[in-house]
């Protein structure tokens, strides 16, 4: 399997992105798993003004529909071409969820959203996006699970979320922090592990920080292997200078 989360729309890092790409695209996959905030929906955050009190310019606004057409034009059709026929999972992370609750607070996200149910003539989330048309399944499950192994969006933002979820879960996956963090242990005999899947989003000029402020991130991706027997292996891979080494195989922006 090829696990991938936190890609955020608009503010997808394409070079990042298409380093993944070419490693989608040059090995045989059983499934690829988007892990969680594919999408940003900024404009449907529950916060009035998502700078705050920052007093930096924020000139990188997407509207609504813009993000929806860039996630299918640039995300999902170059993913479908680069997997083939692989299967594909998108699974909610904290983001979509915005699609699915709008906060009361904020009546623009609302207006908003009405408009673009009414332009895609549906409320559910799977056909404005067009999912059908990439062959792409949406999960709407808080957990998934894979022989012995779970894969979970994530709520933990701290550096010890890998430890926290081995506890809670046992062995498997989550995206949300954007770090790729990893955190093993000998439990009843066998390896077990909790393994962060970074992200492919932009890392620096973060729209939403100060300017100067750098994000404790990596960009990257994991490869993961099921045996029947309930053995796993889980890769990390960081994507670093927009470069990854990949089964021996430099792949390169």
């Amino acid at each position: 399997m090829l696990i991938a989360s936190d890609l955020h729309g608009c503010y997808l890092d394409k070079k990042a992105y298409s380093v993944f790409l070419q490693v989608a695209s040059s090995f045989p996959w059983d499934l690829c798993i988007l892990n969680g905030d594919v999408l940003d929906f900024s404009q449907l955050s529950s916060h009035d003004k998502k700078l705050g009190g920052f007093s930096r310019e924020f000139s990188d606004d997407f509207s609504l529909e813009e993000e929806i057409h860039f996630t299918k034009a640039e995300i999902f059709k170059p993913l479908r071409k680069a997997l083939d026929k692989t299967k594909i999972l998108m699974r909610l992370g904290n983001h979509e969820t915005r699609y699915l609750s709008i906060a009361e607070s904020n009546t623009q996200a609302l207006v908003n959203l009405l408009k673009t149910m009414k332009k895609n003539k549906s409320l559910y989330l799977e056909d404005v996006l067009g999912l059908d048309k990439f062959g792409i399944e949406l999960s709407y499950r808080g957990e998934d699970t894979f022989g012995s192994f779970t894969v979970i969006h994530g709520v933990k933002t701290s550096k010890g979320a890998a430890k926290a979820n081995l506890l809670t879960y046992g062995s498997g996956t989550s995206g949300h922090t954007h770090r790729m963090n990893a955190y093993t242990e000998n439990m009843r005999g066998k390896v077990s592990g909790w393994w962060e899947s970074g992200c492919l989003r932009k890392v620096k000029d973060v729209e939403y920080l100060p300017l100067g402020a750098r994000p404790d991130w990596s960009q990257g991706f994991l490869e993961l292997t099921l045996h029947p027997d309930g053995r796993f292996w889980c890769t990390p891979y960081f994507i670093i200078g927009y470069q990854v080494v990949f089964r021996g195989q430099l792949f390169t922006a």
